[in-house]
């Protein structure tokens, strides 16, 4: 197994086979919509470590765009954002035909019961309240909601 890193900066594995066969694993690639820059670009390098490429909107009209456009392996979702809310984003994911299946994390300080219930209703993998979790936290959830093997944490 050897860790590759493209001209794109899209890192992989290339595994053999043992006859010579070699195949390339890409890195998944993650839509992270947060207005907050600072706390997305944190979040980014946690998640390109783990072998993600990781792609950036900070408002919701752009986010859906950016989504018909890249067809992400993932998106983390924040609620409040300008323009189109995430739920909004959300149910249009959702009625896109290419993106329906597309697992989304909503990742948000929102925590009522309401909100939950709403992201449930439109079908997201899961709902990670940021103000009481960890960057590396949210990196491990996404990785799940990817199936993709977690690193063990550090002690």
């Amino acid at each position: 197994v050897v860790l590759f890193q493209a001209e794109d900066g899209i890192r992989g594995l290339v595994r053999s086979r043992g006859r010579g066969d070699v195949y390339k694993r890409q890195a998944k690639k993650i839509l992270l919509v947060e207005d907050d820059e600072t706390l997305a670009n944190l979040l980014a390098t946690h998640l390109e470590h783990n072998n993600a490429k990781v792609v950036i909107e900070t408002e919701g009209s752009r986010a859906l765009e950016t989504a018909m456009t890249e067809i992400p392996d993932l998106i983390l979702l924040d609620i409040l954002l300008p323009g189109m809310d995430g739920f909004q984003v959300l149910a249009q994911v959702r009625a896109d035909s290419f993106l329906k299946n597309t697992p989304v994390v909503i990742i948000s300080n929102l925590d009522s019961a309401s909100d939950f219930a709403e992201a449930e209703k439109l079908g997201v993998s899961d709902y990670i309240v940021k103000s009481t979790s960890l960057l590396d936290d949210i990196a491990r959830k996404s990785l799940v909601a990817l199936n993709l093997p977690v690193p063990e944490k550090e002690s």
